[in-house]
């Protein structure tokens, strides 16, 4: 990381200055707010200051949202650096959605324009150059610029990567919950109770060419396929409880 600190340029907080605030709430980490600070920091300890978001609205779409905030969300604006070049790889931050998010570039698109990746939630969208800038973290005393990551082709099987991990780990979960619905199930309502969990599974999928849900087989399978797979997969848990009744 690139240390821009200066020894004649110390960054603080003070009432009515601006400053951006953050939070560890689900789906918004990593995005930074703009407010103003209604209160000054003091050495007495206490935790939360009062901000006044200039971008964020009450219920009624008109008076600016208020609330207090634990002084760990709170920094100063971050530096302008007009010599970093924005390029495929580079860590930045976007103006989305009345915040900054930080993502990284993916490509650099004909029209000027970039493809920036978020992680948190992942998505991928497409900004104008004026709408980003270079990503910097605040270590309390000094900021430090992020160095550039991955390159599109890493970028992408690093992340493919994550949603089969992802989608195996979803499949097991489903198999762990089929086979201790079986185990549970008495012998006359056994037949039943699985008839309806496949049709559920089919349904939830659209069409009859369900999802490998059950079987663990590629992502789409057809009806003639699903029923042999299916089968087998039965036997087998069948086989490993050593009875008839799974």
């Amino acid at each position: 990381m690139k240390n821009l600190d200066k020894e004649d340029e110390k960054f603080s907080i003070a009432k009515d200055c601006e400053v951006e605030v953050s939070c560890e709430e689900e789906g918004f980490i990593g995005a930074w707010y703009r407010a103003i600070l209604e209160e000054t920091p003091t050495r007495s300890g206490r935790k939360k200051l009062r901000v006044r978001y200039t971008t964020l609205l009450e219920e009624d779409c008109s008076t600016p949202f208020t609330e207090t905030v634990e002084e760990r969300f709170i920094r100063p604006v971050p530096p302008e650096d007009p010599s970093v070049v924005l390029e495929e790889g580079s860590v930045v931050d976007a103006d989305h959605n009345d915040g900054w998010w930080k993502g990284v570039i993916t490509k650099k698109m004909e029209d000027g324009k970039f493809l920036v990746y978020f992680d948190s939630p992942p998505d991928m969208i497409q900004f104008e150059k004026k709408q980003l800038r270079p990503h910097f973290d605040w270590t309390g005393s000094n900021w430090v610029r992020s160095q550039n990551k991955v390159s599109e082709e890493q970028y992408s099987k690093e992340n493919s990567h994550k949603r089969k991990m992802k989608r195996k780990k979803t499949h097991n979960l489903n198999l762990e919950k089929t086979e201790a619905m079986i185990a549970g199930t008495s012998d006359d309502d056994y037949d039943q109770n699985l008839s309806a969990w496949i049709l559920g599974v089919k349904s939830s999928n659209g069409s009859d060419k369900s999802k490998a849900v059950v079987a663990g087989t590629g992502d789409n399978i057809f009806d003639d396929d699903y029923d042999q797979t299916l089968s087998s997969w039965i036997l087998g848990v069948k086989a490993s409880y050593g009875s008839d009744k799974s």
